[in-house]
């Protein structure tokens, strides 16, 4: 709990000091207490989002729908020439 600016003016100097590092320490951890689910809900995402770009990666399926014309047409023309 924040320290009252009464309290503040009636302690020695050091000591102020020292209690207005302590309030501002409490503050700064109940932001980041703020932020910790958000940053867990992200990075879930982030990895969820990894995982799904190995399995379905444009490019590999790219290059099987590629692959798989090629040997359609080639063996298409195989065909066209056999008869």
């Amino acid at each position: 709990m924040a320290h009252r600016k009464k309290t503040l003016r009636r302690m020695p100097q050091n000591t102020r000091k020292l209690a207005r590092l302590i309030d501002d320490l409490d503050s700064v951890s109940r932001r980041l207490k703020h932020y910790l689910s958000t940053v867990h809900d992200m990075e879930l995402d982030s990895r969820a989002l990894q995982n799904m770009n190995k399995l379905h990666d444009p490019l590999v399926d790219t290059a099987i729908k590629v692959s798989k014309a090629q040997d359609a047409q080639l063996f298409s023309e195989e065909g066209e020439k056999h008869d």
